[in-house]
């Protein structure tokens, strides 16, 4: 009799642990290219194009444009537009045919606007930086609000930058969806040579950690409460071009 007690348990555990999203550490590579223009002293336009295989499942492509303002020496706005494939959501957990599992977002495209504001201070050879970005995508109707600061260091050869050194973090609040106050916190490090005026290759590693609640999917069957969390390391190769 105790023996079934106890198989039934196990049983009811294992049913109700396959409804949930397990917690995930997965390691990654990406590639970026950004093309800055300059208009004038005032004016720039940002043209970024970033792929991320960040996991069996998943790989992520972003087109991004965008428009920068410079309104004071330590000021900047800016807007942008991206299109954006492999995005992953609360409600991608889902189930088909009794198997719970993530959707495969790759090739589901999504259009996001942002517009943020960044301040930055010059001290020595030390850039302070404080992003402030408000994002919204219009598939989901998800608002999000990012704030990141930065430090970056540069180090000189005759008088002129030679290497980019940078460290920043990354904390992102959900406006309008998430039962979290922060549902996504990462941190960003790297390098940028200065290897030619007009072409500058480096690398960057990208720490990223994200909160799930439940689904509506979930809530519909009533599945437990439950938050899981999906940490990703990813190993990049940037090239930033200036023309």
């Amino acid at each position: 009799m105790i023996k079934k007690f106890l198989l039934l348990i196990f049983l009811s555990s294992s049913i109700s642990a396959s409804n949930i999203p397990s917690n995930e550490s997965t390691t990654g590579t990406a590639l970026t290219l950004r093309h800055f223009h300059t208009f004038s002293s005032i004016f720039k336009s940002l043209t970024e194009v970033n792929i991320e295989k960040e996991n069996e499942l998943t790989t992520k492509k972003e087109f991004q444009f965008g428009i920068r303002a410079r309104i004071h020496n330590n000021i900047k706005l800016s807007s942008y537009f991206k299109r954006a494939y492999g995005q992953r959501h609360l409600d991608d957990w889902t189930v088909e045919n009794s198997n719970w599992h993530w959707k495969d977002s790759s090739d589901r495209g999504e259009n996001i606007l942002g517009v943020g504001v960044s301040l930055r201070e010059l001290f020595d050879v030390n850039i302070l930086e404080f992003r402030t970005t408000l994002e919204r995508n219009f598939e989901s109707s998800q608002s999000t609000l990012k704030l990141r600061p930065g430090i970056t260091h540069i180090f000189l050869r005759k008088g002129s930058p030679f290497i980019n050194f940078f460290l920043q973090y990354e904390v992102y609040f959900p406006i309008n969806f998430h039962e979290e106050t922060v549902y996504k916190s990462g941190i960003y490090t790297g390098a940028l040579y200065h290897w030619k005026k007009n072409i500058k290759p480096g690398f960057f590693v990208k720490i990223t950690r994200t909160k799930w609640t439940n689904s509506q999917t979930a809530i519909s069957r009533n599945v437990p409460t439950y938050l899981s969390t999906d940490s990703k390391t990813i190993f990049g190769f940037n090239i930033n071009l200036y023309y």
